[in-house]
């Protein structure tokens, strides 16, 4: 019994000894196990990041929607330079500004890589993108439920791809391949401006005998000045030479029409819009009262509306659409109300034009509608006298012919009782040409004579009503672009 109690003791504790030693070598594989999915977790993660890229959108609105495959997961509103990592591939991107249509275009990402989309929208439209108000509402999924056909674009679209060090450095941006070769500008005034290339192009305010860095090729240089007009020279440019380019600016008083397309009226003033009205006139920009007679300011890309309040003629409304295009000239406005002296004579052969045209509308339609009225009787009673006349003229010619001693008495009777008749109806119709031609007269002599209540349009003398560069907002998405390119 003693032997058999010992026995099982030790067989007791080789049991136990047993049962340790498997339980420690499942606790020594099981943390191998778990080693092992780590690491390969881990080399994992760092395969995919090293097979991502980025992309980055530029363009002439603030900001804009990006969907990526029509992904519920992959809408994003991206601004200035907010990259999103992509795994590299190929991705079908649909890029949604508020106020143009939408651009869907194939992105190819590259690993270690950012892919700069710029897209300029030229074709603004005045109705805010139905895609963007969804998207901007956060309804996603009814977005994705509409039916979509894309346009093609109409503006400008650029792609480009740099490392992450070029990117992040800048590098790219340096303008580094002029290989010495320059454009010296000699002219007549202190100070110009100078733009290469009509769109994409930086202006640039340059002293009168500087020279400007550009690179070789063909390059369309624009000199303009803000009291004169642009003027465009089409170089060829060879590598390493100095090319003089002289111009003598025909200088006038700065106004809406010197001010239109000018590529120097924008950054002088530093503005993108700039409206012109009547010296008593307020002006109001998207609701907004922004000054009297004239007023410059910087808006969003999309459509504007100015209205303008003159205290004679009343409102008036203009609208339209602003790209903020880098290189573009700003938009100017012409919003006078008041009638110019010119036009008001050119209009004086009409009668009542010149009337309404100075906003005298009584008088105008008065006079329209009276001489109207007056010139169609008179041409009805013309028209009666001629007739009677011919008939008058063509009894006497049978009395004159006749050898019909009866005959020549009863024709004789009868132009004696026309007579009368005639001399009436023609002395009527000198009363009417009389009444028709003091109508037209008076309406000669009222509209060379006669000033409108609110007196002629005179232009501004906008040095008074315009700083130079008294705004520096943003209101297009920032963009770097060679100007020399």
């Amino acid at each position: 019994m003693v032997l058999r109690s010992e026995f099982l003791k030790v067989i007791h504790t080789v049991r136990g000894f047993l049962t340790f030693s498997l339980l420690l070598m499942l606790s020594r594989f099981l943390f191998i196990i778990t080693l092992i999915s780590v690491f390969s977790s881990t080399l994992n993660a760092q395969e995919i990041n090293d097979l991502s890229g980025y992309a980055t959108f530029k363009s002439n609105f603030e900001s804009l929607y990006v969907v990526i495959n029509e992904d519920s997961n992959s809408v994003h509103k991206v601004s200035v330079e907010k990259l999103i990592e992509l795994d590299a591939g190929e991705y079908s991107v649909t890029i949604i500004p508020e106020y143009a249509a939408s651009f869907n275009t194939v992105l190819r990402i590259k690993p270690d890589t950012v892919s700069v989309v710029s897209v300029y929208f030229s074709g603004i439209i005045y109705d805010q993108n139905p895609y963007f108000k969804l998207l901007q509402a956060n309804s996603i999924n009814e977005y994705l439920e509409q039916e979509k056909a894309y346009q093609f674009l109409d503006g400008m679209f650029f792609l480009n791809e740099y490392t992450l060090d070029e990117f992040h450095g800048r590098q790219f941006e340096q303008q580094d391949d002029f290989n010495n070769t320059y454009v010296k500008i000699s002219s007549n005034v202190d100070s110009l401006f100078l733009q290469v290339g009509r769109y994409l192009g930086e202006t640039y305010h340059i002293a009168n005998h500087d020279s400007v860095a550009i690179r070789p090729g063909t390059r369309r240089v624009i000199l303009g000045h803000p009291s004169s007009y642009d003027q465009s020279f089409l170089l060829t440019i060879e590598e390493g030479e100095t090319y003089q380019v002289e111009h003598s600016f025909q200088l006038t008083k700065p106004s809406v029409y010197s001010f239109e397309n000018n590529i120097a009226v924008g950054k002088y003033y530093n503005s993108n819009l700039i409206v012109i009205s009547d010296e008593d006139s307020d002006i109001y920009i998207n609701g907004k009262y922004v000054g009297l007679g004239a007023a410059q300011t910087n808006v969003r890309t999309g459509p504007y509306r100015v209205t303008v309040h003159n205290p004679y003629i009343g409102e008036r409304t203009f609208t339209g659409t602003i790209a903020n295009i880098p290189g573009e000239p700003a938009t100017v406005v012409n919003a006078y109300t008041k009638p110019t002296k010119y036009m008001s004579r050119f209009l004086t052969p009409f009668p009542g034009a010149s009337q309404l045209y100075k906003k005298q509308t009584l008088k105008g339609y008065l006079l329209s509608a009276g001489f109207i009225l007056q010139s169609g009787l008179t041409l009805y009673t013309n028209h009666n006298y001629r007739q009677e006349l011919r008939e008058f003229n063509a009894l006497r010619e049978r009395y004159l012919v006749s050898t019909n001693e009866q005959a020549v008495f009863d024709l004789g009777n009868q132009l004696e009782q026309m007579q009368p008749r005639i001399n009436q109806l023609n002395d009527r119709r000198k009363i009417m040409i009389g009444i028709t031609t003091l109508i037209y007269a008076f309406n000669i002599y009222d509209a060379l004579f006669t000033r409108p209540n609110s007196g002629y349009r005179s232009d501004l003398n906008l040095n008074l009503y315009l700083e130079p560069g008294v705004f520096r907002e943003s209101y297009y998405s920032s963009f770097t672009v060679s100007y020399g390119f």
